[in-house]
C-alpha cells in the first residue's frame, strides 16, 4: 500500500469515527498531507534547509488533460509561517495551460515554497502567475524549478508528475484564493489576511503537515 493511500485511508477512518462527513477543506488537508508525505519519504525529499527558511507553503494537486496544447486546473491549500507556528490553511485554486506533448497525463502535484513573506501575501491578495519547466516519466518523478530568477529564488517549485508526459513541458499556472471554500470553512467574518495571521477556527489534520514542514 502506498504512503498516499495509507494516509487517505487513515484520514477517512478518522472522519467516520468522528461521526461527521468530510468537508471541502478537510478533503484538501487530507490530500495535502498525503502529497507532502510522499515528497518527504521519496528518494529526493524537499531539503530540510528549504523548508526551514520557508515563509509560506502551497501544496497543490494539478489535473491535466489533453494531447498537444492542453489545459489544466487544480486545487490546494496555502499556509504562512508565523512567529508561533503556522497560519490557518487558506483554500486556493489554480488554473493553467501547458505547452508540449502530453500523452496519457493524469495530473501532477506541486509544493510551492515561498521564501519571502511578501511573496506569500502577494499570492494571497493578488494571485501569482508562475512558470515552471519540468519533465515527467511513466510512474513518478520529483524535481524542482525556480519560479523566479532571483538568487536565492523568491519561490521554489517542487513537482511530481503522474502518468506519462512526452518529453519536457513548459507551463504557467496562476494561484488564486478560493473564497467559496474558505467561506464555507470559516464563515464570511474572516478575511484571507485574518486566516494568514492565524485567526479563524483551527483545522483538524493540519498538525501532521506542520510537523513535516518543521522537520519533525
Amino acid at each position: 500500500m502506498t504512503t498516499r493511500l495509507l494516509t487517505l485511508v487513515l484520514a477517512t477512518l478518522t472522519i467516520v469515527a468522528g461521526g461527521c462527513g468530510g468537508t471541502a477543506m478537510s478533503t484538501r488537508i487530507m490530500k495535502s498531507t498525503a502529497i507532502l508525505e510522499e515528497f518527504q519519504t521519496s528518494a529526493k525529499p524537499i531539503p530540510a534547509a528549504t523548508l526551514e527558511k520557508a515563509a509560506g507553503v502551497a501544496i497543490l494537486t494539478e489535473i491535466t488533460a489533453g494531447i498537444g496544447i492542453g489545459g489544466s486546473g487544480g486545487e490546494g491549500i496555502l499556509i504562512r509561517r508565523l512567529n508561533n507556528g503556522w497560519s490557518q490553511p487558506v483554500a486556493v485554486s489554480i488554473g493553467s495551460g501547458t505547452l508540449g506533448v502530453q500523452l496519457g497525463a493524469k495530473g501532477g502535484e506541486m509544493v510551492v515554497i515561498f521564501n519571502t513573506d511578501a511573496g506569500v501575501m502577494r499570492a494571497a491578495s493578488e494571485g501569482m502567475a508562475m512558470v515552471a519547466t519540468a519533465s515527467g516519466t511513466a510512474g513518478g518523478s520529483t524535481g524542482s524549478t525556480s519560479a523566479m530568477s532571483a538568487t536565492p529564488p523568491a519561490t521554489e517549485i517542487f513537482s511530481r508528475s503522474q502518468g506519462l508526459f512526452g518529453g519536457a513541458f513548459v507551463g504557467g499556472f496562476n494561484i488564486q484564493v478560493d473564497s467559496k471554500v474558505n467561506g464555507e470553512t470559516y464563515g464570511t467574518i474572516f478575511t484571507t489576511l485574518d486566516l494568514l495571521e492565524g485567526r479563524g477556527t483551527p483545522q483538524a489534520g493540519m498538525m501532521r503537515i506542520e510537523r513535516m514542514l518543521d522537520g519533525k
